[in-house]
Formats: structure tokens, sequence, C-alpha cells
């Protein structure tokens, strides 16, 4: 029991979905149109996940530390981690642009809908790496420092996706970018536990600054050179 404690976090425990977004700003849109947002692509790697042998490990002295890492860990056989990604990160990008008052009005549709304007995310990592370590004393020696303190983890996640905001009716693509973060926290007996199942939507809460001000940018600059045309006219 004690040893399925220490690696704990290559499958991160977790309820449910737990990402908060920011409350509601009172401003009038930055463009009078309504936007759709439609279910992440799912473009990740393969399912992968380390051998249920390699926790011997813990055994081996002298070790110092060994990592496990994989591949979508919402497909992970027999464990409920409470994760859908591909739903999950389009409502919190629904949430977070209604609030943000980017478009008159937003909407989560898993397929798209009747909007001016459709949002769709293409998901490409959700790596994530456990780094169990044992200082060279085995899983016991390792515990021990745990009491005093020591981590006992180093849990990382990847989180990578593409954002494309388009126009449906002649397929016009008006913003489109990338975006990447990794996150990375020490566990330890005292600490950490509960911080580890909700790397995802930390990750994704952090990026959210740099992905709504670049939207919204760009959303500027088009109604401007929109209303530079009109004058001319």
């Amino acid at each position: 029991m004690l040893l399925a404690l220490l690696c704990s976090g290559c499958a991160q425990e977790r309820k449910a979905w737990q990402y908060q977004p920011d409350p509601p700003l009172q401003r009038p849109p930055v463009l009078a149109n309504t936007v759709a947002v439609t279910n992440f692509e799912d473009q990740r790697a393969p399912f992968s996940m380390p051998s249920k042998h390699l926790g011997l490990l813990a055994m081996v002295p002298g070790l110092p530390y060994f990592t496990q890492e994989g591949e979508r860990p919402d497909e992970i056989p027999q464990r409920e981690l409470g994760f859908r990604p591909r739903e999950e990160f389009a409502r919190a990008f629904a949430d977070e642009l209604r609030n943000r008052r980017i478009f008159n009005s937003v909407v989560f549709a898993r397929e798209g809908g009747a909007a001016d304007l459709v949002l769709h995310g293409r998901l490409t990592s959700t790596h994530w790496e456990n780094t169990v370590y044992l200082y060279g004393l085995t899983f016991y020696g390792a515990l021990l420092l745990g009491l005093f303190g020591a981590p006992l983890n180093g849990n990382m996640v990847e989180l990578a996706f593409t954002l494309q905001l388009q126009e449906p009716q002649t397929s016009t693509v008006l913003w489109e970018r990338s975006f990447k973060k990794e996150r990375a926290i020490k566990v330890g007996i005292y600490y950490g536990w509960k911080e580890s199942g909700t790397q995802y939507e930390a990750a994704l809460k952090e990026l959210m600054p740099e992905v709504l001000s670049d939207l919204e940018q760009a959303i500027k600059g088009m109604t401007t050179a929109v209303a530079e045309r009109t004058r001319e006219q």
C-alpha cells in the first residue's frame, strides 16, 4: 500500500474537472457577433503508460530516482480520472470567452451550431511524467525522508493545443495560434497531493490570459481594419 502511495502520481487521482473561469467583466462586447465553441479535435499521440512492473525499481539500492511517463491519462484502464479533455477544454474556453465579453454571445456546441463564428480547438498533447525520488535509499529510506518533508514525487504535465477562429459561411480563418504549457510540482507526504490531481486545469488557467489577450487583440485589429475600409468607401 505504501509503495502504491509513493508511485501514485503516475495516474493522478481526481474526482471531477475543477476549472474555475474568471468572473464576468462589465463592458460592451469587443465584437458584436455570436461564436460557437466546439469540442476539441483529438490529435494527441497514441495512448501509452509505463509497465506495471516499473514500480519494482523502488526496491533497487543506490537508485536516486526513476521516471514514469505516458500519453492520454484520460484513457488509463480501470481508472476514473473525471477528465474528458475534448469537451472540458472547449467548455472552459466558452466560459472564459463569455465572461471576458470578447463576443456578444458565446455558446458551447459539440459539433458547431448557428453562430456567426466558430472557435475550433485541436488538442495535441496531454503528456505526463511522474518522477519517484528514492535518494539511493530504496522505498523505505525515501519514505523515512518523506516524514521529514522531503518530496516523494515530482509530477509534470504538458498541455498543448491549437485554436482557430473561423467564419463558417466562407471557411475563412480569422485567427489561429498554437499554445503550449509545461507545469511541474513536487509531492510529499504533507503537501502536493491535491494539486497533483488538477495539473491540467492549472496549466490551462496559467495559459488563459495569454490566449484571451492574443485573441482580443486580433479581434480589435479586425474591427479597426473594417472601420477604416468603411470610412474610405
